[in-house]
């Protein structure tokens, strides 16, 4: 049975995962992983934007321009400079991105204070 929650559309998956109270690492293969895809500003919602995928799929993530700053260094740069932090700061950051993943059923999306631990 959790071998045919894998090869259902992600909404309807995590509908089934909520409707019987399981978590998400139950389901075989679902961990986020990456191969490096390009990062990109996204002016509308000031985030650095990044890909990953999870059972075939691609996951869009977003990290915040807060988190950044507040975490990798970028404060007071602009976009090309929160970037930057991203791509020198990235197995981190998609470390966090793994992680919480796994414990939600949004797009991975990080914020400052609340996803991000210091080491």
């Amino acid at each position: 049975m959790l071998e045919g929650l894998a090869l259902l559309a992600a909404p309807v998956r995590d509908a089934v995962l909520r409707t019987i109270g399981a978590p998400r690492p139950i389901v075989p293969g679902i961990d986020l992983s990456f191969d490096n895809p390009p990062a990109r500003y996204g002016f509308s919602r000031d985030v650095v934007t990044f890909q990953g995928k999870e059972l075939g799929g691609t996951v869009s993530c977003a990290a915040s321009r807060e988190a950044l700053d507040d975490h990798f260094g970028a404060d007071g740069l602009g976009q090309d400079g929160r970037v930057e932090a991203f791509l020198k700061n990235r197995s981190r950051i998609e470390e966090i991105a793994r992680a919480k993943s796994l414990l939600t059923r949004r797009r991975p999306r990080f914020r400052p204070g609340q996803d991000i631990r210091r080491r």
